[in-house]
């Protein structure tokens, strides 16, 4: 799984930038937010400063006797209201909120009345003056009124200021703000990607190491950086050490064993036939001794297989490849086996030659036969095809198929399938993985497809060859 690859889920490149960006979204839209509310109170600050100014001009003007309504110097768009009440300025702060709404007469120089919520005139009440936001003919005005007094009677003197510009440059303000932002973010995930890219730039080596590494290539170390990752690779390459340790113990141990007990067992297998051609036996003893030698050949290809393997891990697994034709080795494999299988062997196909070891190709033709024998077939079929500058050689039975879930193991050494191959059939479960090796040894591959009913097909491809000059098939 590459480093910029999740399973079910984003990258880790895409996630760390998707959280950086999600958190400088966060701090944008706080930013903005902030900004908008400053600003809010900073206009709304201008006027009420405004307002007061108008507010004490126009009180003055009604104190002393004059027509407020009809002030000189009011911005455009200004409307003053008073309204007046027939009892002293002392009763009315006793009133209820609802009562400053049935003023005694008013004087006004707009064209419609400002009403004001019950919270309006309930904090003018308490605190002798009071803003609060009114609409007239859809336009927001903000509005600031004050009682008063004359000749003995109440008076709530309001002023009004139109709050166009205001919301015009709170508008812009947002506009520019949703700008900035939008190019912030483009800005920030390009960033982001970039030095996410360049943090994850070690943790790719560390993979591109890692996917180099297998059994056959246990030298392979991750490159060692600073900081965290290369904390990473130090106990990576530890732990590369200590399995790299344990495999070639493990190779020698299987390479010293199967020598040591090749001998031993030739010789059991030999001293049990020589007793059971020249002595005289009881029919107890010559079922022992059948038992003995069958056992003792058993073990010797088991010991046959484990040298082949220890020569693949050693990579002393060498093949004399020359121009073999395929189906000729073919039909002589099918040729000694017959009688020997239960399965009735067929091979057909195309008379093509190809590069390789004809004894190792030999091998693998009759493993993959005796399997397909082994699991139960009635019938096996051999076939044999040019594919371009490869040759492809098609092992099919019709035998019971493999279950689904054997098949990612089916080359593991060891690994059998219980069901159609049973220990007492005298596998190893080292066959399959010998012929791969075999094949891959030439330049080959190999690939095993099944349907559990159905039967099993094995396609082997080796590399072709021309016939040689001297051809006489």
């Amino acid at each position: 799984m590459p480093v910029e690859g999740v399973r079910g889920g984003l990258t880790l490149r895409a996630t760390l930038t998707l959280v950086y960006a999600g958190f400088l979204t966060l701090s944008l839209v706080a930013f903005a937010v902030t900004v908008q509310g400053m600003m809010t109170r900073n206009m709304l600050g201008s006027v009420h400063d405004q307002l007061t100014q108008v507010e004490k001009s126009v009180s003055l003007l009604w104190r002393s006797g004059k027509n407020p309504a009809a002030s000189e110097g009011l911005a455009p768009g200004t409307v003053v209201q008073v309204d007046i009440y027939s009892l002293p300025l002392g009763a009315v702060r006793g009133w209820a909120a609802s009562a400053f709404e049935v003023p005694t007469w008013q004087v006004t120089s707009g064209q419609q009345n400002l009403h004001f919520g019950a919270a309006h005139a309930e904090a003018l009440r308490t605190g002798g003056s009071a803003f609060s936001t009114v609409k007239i003919g859809g336009v927001p005005y903000r509005v600031l009124s004050t009682l008063q007094e004359r000749d003995g009677r109440a008076a709530r003197v309001s002023v009004a200021l139109p709050l166009v510009g205001v919301d015009q440059n709170l508008r812009q303000l947002r506009s520019v703000m949703s700008l900035v932002a939008l190019w912030g973010l483009l800005v920030a995930f390009g960033v982001a990607y970039v030095v996410t890219g360049r943090i994850l730039a070690p943790l790719r080596l560390v993979q591109a190491a890692a996917e180099r590494i297998s059994q056959d290539n246990l030298s392979e170390r991750v490159p060692e950086a600073r900081g965290e990752v290369g904390e990473l690779a130090g106990a990576f390459n530890a732990m590369l050490d200590r399995v790299q340790r344990l495999v070639e113990a493990q190779r020698r141990f299987t390479s010293d064993a199967s020598h040591e007990l090749r001998t031993p067992v030739t010789s059991i297998a030999g001293h049990a036939g020589f007793l059971l051609r020249r002595t005289q036996l009881e029919p107890q003893q010559r079922e022992s001794l059948l038992t003995i030698q069958r056992e003792a050949e058993r073990l010797g290809r088991l010991v046959q297989d484990l040298l082949e393997l220890a020569r693949q891990d050693a990579g002393t697994l060498t093949v004399r490849a020359e121009p073999v034709p395929l189906r000729w080795l073919a039909e002589d494999v099918a040729h000694g086996l017959r009688g020997v299988t239960r399965a009735a062997l067929t091979v057909r196909g195309d008379d093509v030659w190809a590069l390789v070891d004809k004894d190792r190709m030999h091998q693998v033709l009759l493993n993959l036969v005796m399997n397909a024998d082994k699991a139960g077939a009635r019938a096996v079929t051999v076939t044999v095809t040019a594919a371009g500058t490869q040759v492809q050689v098609d092992v099919a039975d019709d035998g019971e198929g493999i279950s689904p879930e054997h098949l990612p193991r089916i080359f593991d050494r060891f690994y059998r399938v219980e069901d159609s191959r049973q220990r007492g059939e005298g596998g190893t479960g080292l066959g399959l993985s010998i012929a791969r090796a075999i094949v891959t040894a030439h330049g080959g591959a190999m690939e095993l497809s099944s349907v559990l009913g159905a039967g099993t097909v094995v396609s082997v491809l080796l590399p072709a060859s021309a016939a040689p000059d001297d051809d006489l098939a």
